[in-house]
């Protein structure tokens, strides 16, 4: 059924009815043909009586729609004046491939904006006038000419044939959800948002064209199973957070997507508290990407992450948006064990100066210092870790890159043992520094030309290590003293030496990369318990006699 509105609209010098079909001239191409009514604009009914919280006295319909005199040349029939600024600070990314553009005039986007860039009032209209208005949009819905915190939209096309970890289809125009529409091949603002029904999706009441539950918008672009066009029918609402299974492949190109339907961060379903800014569903598992990113107005740079409630002091904004679960805070419940307390300990510094986290940044970190959670984990892979037994590459670092024990530069993605994601900072990268806290470089039997190296002392060609990245090639039996330690569990006994037997920090969270931290190979450690396997006193630290390796001399606590 079509409905006619009819109202009675103000004329500079009559009072005229006019029908207005709100259905008909109202849709924007590819918007949703369901029956409109002033309850569904929401709070884009801007009417004498309307929900929104600026109101006039024209009907809905008509402070965007005019069904004569509107705006030459533009589809639909357009009465709001038209946004004419051409100086919108635009989307960029070290990882973006494709150029985002100026928005056309006219274009859908550029109707939008018309009054969410905050240059021209609603109740600008060009075959009514103005019309005097009552109230003000809310803050969070302007975003002035500032575009570089929202998700990028109207980009140059074709697009790339490179572009990464989305299903092709997107390259040609189609999405893998067909209520997700590209507009004129290309990415609008109505992809994603359906102007005339505020609450097609009853949570976020966020004018979205589908419920986006477990983020069915996001995935309905970008793919999650490479070369692969949607094997689980991950883009229809919902059917995404009920999966079970899932693939990788090994080294290939990365892609960061591979295991998400799998992974911790899109099956958990902790709690979260209201107003955190973490999405506006009930649970981690509903929001999905929305707990990280934000798709608009994001405060956390180029990856548009969400930010935390309250900022720390020195933190980068990789890191701080971690912190807004991990800090065993009341954001979630069940809280989270509480890794932000690590970073108080000896060990991992946050990046400082030059040093910073980007996304597309080398594997091997030459001078380029740093260490942020997303270093030695993959957010979009990682799940939680339920046994330490293991010394190849644990659940929480799932899909995080690493480079080969064999020569310190061949770059394993994803990374398949521990150590691997160590060598990133730890083998031949330039540019190491030694922190005055872990004492003094020993002078070495058999030194190397790089003494914070560990590949030296680890490696397959060392005269004398303990078998980290390397089974044990002694033809003596050398019982480990780990028999006699405690696991990390703190009760059993015993476990198989990897890249975290001596070095650790106090919870099971932290990264494994602790290992040229807590241990330096040869270099004085401080005296806490907190960094060695279950040890709690000196006399069960795990010691090597220096006897039995001159050339590897240990100077641990006495």
């Amino acid at each position: 059924m079509v409905r006619f509105l009819l109202s009675r609209t103000p004329r500079p010098s009559i009072w005229k009815w006019v029908a207005v079909p709100c259905v008909l001239a109202a849709l924007l191409p590819g918007a949703s043909q369901a029956q409109i009514t002033s309850d569904a604009l929401g709070s884009h009914d801007m009417g004498p009586h309307g929900q929104a919280p600026i109101n006039g006295a024209l009907s809905p319909c008509q402070y965007c729609h005019a069904p004569h005199s509107g705006i030459s040349g533009v589809r639909p029939l357009w009465s709001q004046q038209l946004s004419t600024e051409q100086n919108y600070i635009l989307y960029s990314s070290t990882t973006l491939v494709n150029k985002v553009e100026e928005p056309l005039i006219g274009s859908d986007s550029s109707l939008c904006l018309s009054c969410h860039d905050g240059t021209v009032a609603p109740g600008h209209t060009v075959p009514y006038g103005t019309i005097k208005m009552t109230g003000s949009m809310n803050s969070s819905d302007v975003f002035g000419n500032n575009l570089s915190t929202t998700h990028p939209f109207n980009f140059k096309l074709p697009l790339s044939p490179s572009t990464p970890n989305v299903y092709s289809s997107v390259l040609n125009g189609s999405t893998a959800n067909p209520k997700v529409k590209m507009i004129k091949g290309n990415v609008q603002c109505t992809t994603c948002h359906e102007p005339h029904v505020e609450a097609i999706d009853a949570v976020a009441k966020n004018f979205l064209v589908i419920d986006n539950t477990g983020s069915a918008i996001c995935i309905a672009c970008h793919q999650a199973l490479p070369g692969q066009t949607d094997p689980h029918n991950m883009a229809q609402p919902g059917n995404q957070i009920a999966l079970g299974s899932g693939t990788a492949t090994t080294n290939t190109k990365a892609n960061i997507f591979s295991r998400w339907s799998i992974s911790g961060h899109a099956v958990a379903s902790h709690k979260v508290s209201q107003g955190m800014g973490l999405g506006p569903y009930g649970n981690t598992r509903q929001n999905a990407c929305l707990s990280c990113h934000a798709t608009h107005s994001g405060k956390g740079g180029a990856g548009l992450l969400t930010g935390p409630p309250q900022r720390a002091p020195n933190m980068d904004a990789v890191t701080q948006n971690c912190m807004s679960c991990h800090d065993g805070g009341s954001t979630i419940s069940p809280a989270l064990p509480n890794i932000f307390a690590e970073f108080a300990k000896t060990g991992h510094p946050f990046q400082t100066g030059n040093g910073k986290h980007e996304a597309r940044e080398d594997v091997v970190l030459n001078n380029d210092r740093h260490a942020t959670c997303v270093d030695c984990h993959e957010p979009h892979s990682s799940s939680p870790t339920a046994s330490f037994l293991s010394t190849s590459i644990r659940p929480s670092q799932e899909g995080a890159v690493g480079v080969r024990g064999t020569d310190g530069m061949t770059v394993v993605a994803p990374a398949t043992d521990q150590y691997e994601t160590c060598l990133r900072c730890h083998g031949t990268s330039a540019g190491k520094k030694a922190l005055t806290v872990f004492g003094y470089l020993p002078t070495r039997a058999a030194p190397s030309g790089d003494p914070l190296d560990v590949l030296a002392q680890f490696g397959s060609t060392a005269k004398s290590s303990h078998p980290v990245m390397h089974d044990s090639n002694s033809p003596y039996p050398q019982p480990s003293l780990l028999k006699y330690l405690l696991n990390l569990d703190g009760h059993t006994q015993g476990r198989a030496m990897g890249t975290r037997s001596c070095a650790r920090t106090a919870t099971i969270a932290t990264t494994t990369a602790n290992l040229a931290g807590a241990v330096r190979m040869g270099r004085t450690v401080p005296r806490s318990p907190t960094f060695w396997s279950g040890a709690t006193s000196p006399a069960t630290w795990c010691r090597l006699p220096e006897r039995e390796a001159p050339s590897r001399i240990f100077s641990l606590p006495s």
